[in-house]
């Protein structure tokens, strides 16, 4: 990893740091991406996991009940409800 220090970048024109920003952007999102499909190519419909919900950061055992490009849908153990999350959320027990 290049390490960047603030006096280069500092030093650096508008439009290179412009160009850097767009760089990095398609980074994270390349890695977002391979997460999702990571974690998607892992869980099936009826498989058992943990549930961070991303409003109350609480979490939940559930089923999952359907496996989405981007969300999950998981319902709960006792099936008092069902929630859509960020694949990234989710962990297999």
């Amino acid at each position: 990893m290049v390490k960047i220090t603030d006096k280069e970048l500092n030093s650096m024109a508008l439009e290179d740091l412009r160009s850097l920003q767009k760089r990095i952007r398609v980074a994270e999102k390349t890695h977002r991406v391979s997460a999702n499909k990571t974690i998607a190519s892992t869980l099936k419909a009826g498989d058992e996991v943990e549930v961070t919900l991303p409003k109350t950061n609480e979490v939940q055992k559930g089923v999952v009940a359907k496996v989405k490009r981007v969300m999950i849908a998981v319902k709960a153990v006792d099936g008092s409800a069902q929630w859509n999350v960020p694949l990234t959320a989710v962990k297999k027990v």
